[in-house]
């Protein structure tokens, strides 16, 4: 089984359960998220948010948004998002979160951009994180 994942893109996977026919066991992602902040678009029955995945230390940041709207069946509901760092804050992928200050602000996190600058110009992810965590 390919069990390849691009580590960019991140699915709604907090928990996987294995069972099998002589033993059961579960494997916990390490991929939880924090959600630091939604904002809610009743136009376009979408939500965004920003999150934080504090195990990822690489790419920690994520930009996201899912179905918002209750009329669609399940099936038919659907989620996206992007984790960054500090190396790809310029080139973050897909239409919607190409500027990350922007996107943060519409998400209502613009207290977070002087945070992630100032990790910048220390070169380091995990103030960013630990700011951000202690600060929502």
């Amino acid at each position: 089984m390919n069990q390849n994942i691009n580590s960019d893109i991140v699915y709604s996977l907090i928990k996987i359960n294995l069972k099998t026919s002589n033993s059961t066991g579960s494997l916990t992602a390490r991929w939880k998220m924090k959600i630091i902040s939604k904002f809610r678009n009743r136009a376009e029955k979408v939500e965004y948010y920003f999150a934080i995945m504090p195990g990822e230390i690489d790419r920690p940041f994520v930009l996201g948004a899912q179905s918002a709207d209750p009329e669609l069946p399940s099936i038919a509901q659907w989620g996206a998002s992007y984790r960054f760092g500090l190396d790809n804050l310029d080139s973050i992928g897909g239409e919607q979160w190409k500027d990350w200050r922007s996107s943060l602000e519409m998400v209502g996190s613009s207290w977070v951009i002087p945070i992630i600058e100032e990790s910048v110009i220390k070169e380091d992810v995990s103030h960013a994180v630990s700011e951000i965590i202690s600060k929502s």
